[in-house]
């Protein structure tokens, strides 16, 4: 709807300029047609009898087309009345006449004719009507002209020789044209307009001088079915140049349009008519869609306060090229500079600008309603480059800057953001860099934003970097890159994140959120309960919208409801994430330091298949009660130093590379491979227990080389009941050495390098 606002606005615009050189264009045709006449007086005074004659050959050598006069009467002693003056038509043959004229009123001062002069004090055309028309071909009807005469301090001055041979001098001061047409046919487009009631004064006219002049007209334009009158008055300052189109001049003319329940007024000077240099100041009073609805294809809530204008506009090429060297917009609520070009030489036409506002408000500036829905408020500013052509607009380039700006965008709400914005190749190039805001979704706030957001949709890319942020009150800093974004199975995710406690319990949460947000009609698969529900709901949770995903994680804190610890640090490349896990594949390497597991011996009969790995705490505790040896607080919060895990995923199988648990009171180390997809495991798991008391000999297969308890077995088969074989444990000190020996495939060193970033 805008974009055909803007059109039929441009229309309206571009026709009432093209009139305006139209109307010059017919006082340029009256004015020849009166300088004829002033002469053919003369030739009345001092030859009655051949005055019919006379005026068709003069006018018909001015016009250079065949003149009819139907009568020439003398009205009274100081005036001649000359009766249906037709000039034909003779280029395009078959329409009407190219002027007509119902009479033609001279009036003149007697006494000067005593001096062989004859002082014409006003020259008064009657319903003037010209006709130009523009066949299929682009030829237009317009004759050459001819004139001649100069100026003298009362008027226009011509010289004349009568039938006898009397030389004498004819003076002009005042033309009045009363209720002249012009009128103006494309016969290729279909498309009339009119200039209507054209009604002119001429004072002290000088065909080679500035001459104050008054007008008023109405202006009919019909478009198709459409039909719109304006009602337009002016008075100023003309130099007619003696007809010379490319030195006529136009200065400061003042004229008011009858457009809206109020005028537009405007001051208008211009020069050089063949390639014309316009210089315009006008004032529009409000409106809104009633008092231009039938520009309108459909209607359109709007109302657009009262603003002035002013432009500097240059017509070159046959007025096939408009260049605006300046344009300026104001009004109560903001500013807009703008300058561009339109090419009507190119099919189809090509309008092309660069603007530049001040700073504005969002909420009072809405205009047309195009933000209304997204609650937008703030301040902004903008500049940029517009290109309009074949119906369509596109943005070159674009920038902007925001303070207080929020809005809510779907299910997404920006509080007081401050920051800028950016766009290139019609906005499939964009940016924003933010300094503060507040970002939600969902359950989840990010405050303090500090970073950049960047778009391309050309090569499907995205890139985010946020240095500094607040993630649901924890300190984060984050780095963002999607490839792909618009190839589901293809698209690649890079993320580094930075948080200052991690929850991993907390990103289903915070997916869930943005899965709302994106798509409203989304419905979480039903929550299961029992047997291995965690990891059934995990399974269905997944997201599918990241299938490849790699990155970085570290965070000073980890908790969640097992264990907790810090300096948290993960590289993972993962592929073929989906719910189901049936395709996931690829690596993970983490690593915990300083960290409690809570409560082991609650945990192994809670966490049903993951209880499988402190089963051995749970055996100890048995002994413990039987009397072998004091375990102290293996089975209450239990710190460790150290707990890495490497691992690698294939179609949803997860293959133990190294894991290990290192600390004071407990160190373990576990192989073999977990089946999510299958839900089946086969795990050696190999536990030692330190900081104990002995209170009698324990067996062999409870203790390691080094004497300490010890434990080492096998859990095979379905996760729900899975089969446990022992192991014997002597080794169980060695393979916790090599493990911790062998470490992970990563030192971390890119996500260490992207903490200390500044």
């Amino acid at each position: 709807m805008i974009k055909k606002f803007f059109k039929y606005l441009f229309l309206v615009l571009h026709f009432c300029i093209k009139n305006i050189i139209r109307l010059i264009f017919l006082i340029t045709v009256l004015f020849v047609l009166a300088t004829s006449i002033a002469w053919f007086v003369a030739l009345k005074y001092f030859n009655a009898d051949n005055i019919g004659a006379a005026i068709a050959r003069e006018l018909q050598n001015s016009f250079q087309r065949p003149v009819v006069i139907g009568s020439i009467k003398l009205v009274s002693i100081n005036s001649v009345e000359i009766k249906n003056l037709k000039v034909a038509d003779t280029r395009l043959n078959g329409y009407d006449n190219f002027l007509s004229a119902d009479s033609v009123i001279i009036r003149y001062n007697l006494l000067p004719l005593l001096k062989n002069e004859i002082e014409i004090k006003e020259v008064v055309l009657q319903n003037p009507v010209i006709n130009i028309i523009k066949d299929d071909s682009g030829m237009l009807n317009i004759p050459d002209f001819k004139t001649s005469s100069r100026q003298s301090s009362s008027g226009q001055q011509f010289d004349a020789v009568s039938a006898a041979g009397h030389s004498f001098r004819v003076v002009v001061e005042d033309w009045i044209i009363k209720n002249g047409t012009l009128s103006y046919r494309d016969l290729g487009q279909d498309v009339s307009h009119s200039l209507n009631g054209i009604n002119i004064h001429f004072y002290n006219l000088k065909f080679n001088a500035p001459t104050d002049y008054s007008l008023s007209f109405v202006l009919r334009n019909k478009i198709k079915d459409r039909i719109t009158e304006t009602e337009v008055r002016a008075k100023g300052k003309v130099n007619l140049a003696n007809f010379k189109l490319s030195q006529m001049s136009l200065e400061n003319t003042k004229a008011s349009l009858g457009a809206f329940k109020e005028p537009i007024t405007l001051t208008l000077s211009a020069n050089d008519f063949t390639a014309p240099q316009v210089a315009l100041k006008m004032s529009v009073p409000a409106f809104s869609y009633g008092d231009v609805s039938l520009l309108m294809p459909k209607p359109l809530s709007f109302m657009i306060p009262a603003t002035e204008a002013e432009a500097d506009l240059k017509f070159e090429n046959n007025f096939k090229k408009i260049t605006f060297s300046m344009l300026k917009l104001k009004n109560k609520d903001m500013n807009l500079n703008f300058t561009g070009d339109l090419d009507l030489q190119v099919s189809p036409s090509v309008f092309k600008g660069n603007f530049a506002t001040g700073e504005f408000d969002l909420a009072s500036s809405d205009y047309f309603g195009l933000w209304q829905k997204y609650n937008l408020k703030g301040k902004a500013s903008a500049s940029g480059s517009l290109v309009y052509s074949d119906g369509h607009f596109t943005v070159p380039a674009l920038w902007t800057s925001f303070k207080g700006l929020s809005s809510k965008v779907g299910n997404f709400t920006f509080e007081n953001m401050y920051g800028k914005y950016e766009a290139a190749d019609n906005l499939n190039m964009t940016r924003a860099d933010i300094n503060d805001g507040v970002f939600k979704v969902g359950r989840q706030t990010v405050s303090r934003i500090n970073g950049a957001i960047s778009y391309d949709k050309n090569r499907q890319s995205f890139a985010s970097y946020l240095s500094s942020a607040m993630f649901n009150d924890k300190r984060m800093r984050m780095r963002v890159a999607i490839f792909n974004m618009r190839k589901p199975q293809d698209r690649m995710i890079r993320a580094d994140l930075y948080l200052s406690t991690f929850d991993p319990m907390e990103i289903a949460d915070t997916v869930e959120d943005f899965v709302r947000a994106i798509n409203p009609k989304y419905k979480p698969s039903p929550k299961e309960t029992g047997t291995l529900a965690w990891l059934h709901n995990f399974k269905a949770d997944l997201p599918k919208f990241m299938p490849n995903f790699s990155g970085f994680l570290y965070a000073e804190h980890f908790t969640c409801p097992i264990l907790s610890g810090r300096k948290f640090n993960a590289e993972f490349r993962i592929n073929g994430m989906a719910p189901g896990m049936d395709k996931l594949g690829g690596r993970i390497d983490a690593k915990l330091e300083n960290g409690i597991i809570y409560k082991l011996q609650e945990a192994a009969e809670k966490q049903e298949a993951l209880g499988i790995a402190f089963q051995p705490f749970v055996i100890m505790n048995r002994m413990e009660r039987a009397g072998s040896f004091k375990m102290g607080q293996v089975l209450k919060d239990t710190p460790f130093d150290t707990m890495a895990v490497s691992a690698d995923f294939n179609n949803g199988k997860m293959n133990i590379n190294n894991f290990y648990v290192d600390g004071s009171v407990v160190a373990a180390t576990i192989g073999g491979y977990v089946d999510w997809t299958g839900e089946k495991m086969d795990l050696d798991i190999a536990t030692m227990f330190k900081n104990t008391s002995k209170h009698s000999a324990l067996s062999e297969n409870l203790t390691d080389d080094s004497g300490d308890p010890a434990l080492a077995f096998r859990s095979h088969g379905d996760m729900k009941n899975p089969t446990t074989e022992m192991l014997s444990p002597k080794k169980t000190g060695e393979q916790i050495k090599r493990a911790h020996k062998k470490g992970l495939r990563t030192s971390f060193v890119s996500g260490q390098k992207f903490i200390k970033e500044k």
